[in-house]
């Protein structure tokens, strides 16, 4: 397989918890694929669940009820970007006080601990949070920069 091609996965999942598990799998089996460590796929699933979670969590009546959850890889990264079409980014950045406390923020901090990179993407609907993985990182003697895997064509705002 060529180091540089890009493979794409992409689900789609109902805002509801019971379908935490499945996508549990899903990264399970790709971030294992890339040769990622047990606690670097811990890590990553954990990361995929706190975002969906709270997304899940925060959903009121009337709201699109699904989520779009795309898993790349590209060499030794893996990219995971959830999209909500009901979040909102200035929810995101005052700490949620805007929209009730929604709580995007303290995942935001948790998920940074966990993860290389954190990007926030405002879309024309909805949002994505963008988060990657080295599986090799320990390996490395100096991090090199997370790539853009190209992906998405919106405007990005570094974590």
């Amino acid at each position: 397989m060529d180091e540089q091609s890009v493979t794409t996965t992409e689900v789609q999942i109902r805002k509801s918890l019971s379908y935490l598990p499945h996508l549990h799998r899903i990264v399970s089996c790709i971030a294992a694929g890339l040769g990622m460590s047990r606690k670097d796929v811990e890590e990553t699933k954990k990361a995929v669940s706190e975002v969906c979670a709270n997304s899940i969590n925060a959903a009121s009546d009337g709201q699109d009820g699904r989520l779009s959850i795309k898993l790349s890889t590209q060499g030794e990264y893996m990219m995971v970007e959830i999209t909500d079409l009901c979040m909102n980014l200035d929810a995101v950045h005052d700490g949620g006080q805007s929209s009730g406390g929604n709580g995007h923020s303290g995942v935001l901090e948790r998920i940074r601990h966990l993860m290389d990179s954190v990007e926030l993407i405002a879309g024309d609907v909805g949002s994505t949070i963008r988060i990657t993985k080295c599986a090799r990182k320990s390996q490395q003697a100096s991090p090199k920069p997370v790539p853009y895997l190209g992906v998405l064509g919106t405007t990005t705002l570094q974590s």
